[in-house]
């Protein structure tokens, strides 16, 4: 049986996640790839209006849990992860509170910029953004996520 997922997948955005969590689930699902415009490394025009928000990752699906078996299309990483884990995934790779590594679960669940400091930091146009907005990158990639959320 053919999936009906789809996901569509910005170069270097946040859908590489939702890829990821495809592999890791091991499901069925078509990849359409959207290349970033090589002048100003924003989204196609194609790509902005899959979505109202106009951002990565999105994904279309059919949903069999309506009567009509109606076509969706979400965005917003941590939408697109429940929606796959519960449809696809059958409940795999989602924690409930009550789960042991719960805590974890989460940090690891949810996008946190805290993950990415260091390589944000490296890029000139963030060092930029960080300057004008005179904001001191130091304290935040010093800092020890462990720490932070305690386990």
């Amino acid at each position: 049986m053919s999936s009906t997922l789809v996901v569509h997948h910005l170069r270097v955005s946040q859908s590489e996640s939702i890829v990821w969590l495809c592999e890791e689930l091991g499901i069925d699902y078509k990849l359409v790839c959207h290349d970033r415009d090589q002048q100003t490394l924003l989204a196609p025009d194609a790509y902005k209006g899959l979505s109202p928000l106009k951002t990565a990752p999105v994904i279309e699906d059919v949903d069999t849990y309506t009567p009509n078996h109606d076509h969706i299309r979400l965005a917003e990483s941590q939408a697109c992860i429940e929606w796959i884990c519960r449809k696809h995934g059958q409940g795999r790779l989602l924690n409930k509170p009550w789960d042991p590594n719960w805590k974890e679960w989460l940090f690891c669940a949810y996008p946190n910029i805290l993950r990415y400091l260091k390589e944000i930091g490296e890029r000139p146009a963030y060092q930029k953004a960080f300057e004008k907005g005179e904001t001191t990158l130091k304290p935040m990639l010093d800092a020890n996520p462990k720490s932070i959320y305690n386990f």
